[in-house]
This record gives C-alpha cells, structure tokens and sequence, in this order.
C-alpha cells in the first residue's frame, strides 16, 4: 500500500537534509487525491481510511527525525484539505480526526 512509501521517502529527505546540516521541515504536507476521477476527491475526503493513513503520515515525519515546522497545505478542500467543508463534523472528516487523535498522542 501507498502508505508503506511514506516512511521511505521521508527518510530518504531526511538523509539528503542531514548530509547538508538542514532541519527536516514540510511545505505544502498532506495528500494530495485531485487525480481521482468522477468523484474521487470527495470519496477519498471521507474514505475512514484516511484517519489511519494521515497517523501513519505524521508518525514517518516523527521517525525521519523531522525537527523543522509541518505546513498542513489546507484545512478545507475537496481535494486536499483537512475536511471537505468547515462545517463538516469529526465522524465524516477522517483525515482531521486522525490529525486530532495524533496530535492527542504526541502533547
């Protein structure tokens, strides 16, 4: 799956910023499903999936040794966004929630 890649990829720039003596940091973070046909951006945006997936996602920035600011690229999108409307509730925004629960865990 997709998010075995995550910590891979982060540790890779991880390496390359440490060979340079730069702190690891994220501009623009998050997913990224505007390719998704149809509908696919909001399917995604409510895929439960997704709650796991961002968890994943922060806990591979934690591990690279990422010590620099993460950038969330938007909270509201249909496509990249936290949530797809910010009037959305916690139970049809797994992507939010998962960024809640990590954040609960990571004080």
């Amino acid at each position: 799956p997709r998010s075995t890649l995550f910590p891979y990829t982060t540790l890779f720039r991880s390496a390359c910023a440490a060979k340079l003596n730069l702190p690891l940091v994220s501009y623009e973070g998050g997913s990224d499903s505007y390719a998704a046909a149809g509908n696919g951006c909001t399917t995604l945006q409510h895929d439960s999936g997704m709650h796991d997936l961002y968890k994943a996602y922060y806990d591979a920035q934690t591990a690279a040794g990422m010590t620099g600011p993460f950038n969330q690229y938007t909270h509201v999108g249909a496509c990249w966004g936290l949530k797809e409307k910010t009037s959305d509730s916690l139970e049809v925004s797994p992507k939010y929630q998962g960024v809640l629960d990590w954040l609960a865990a990571h004080p």
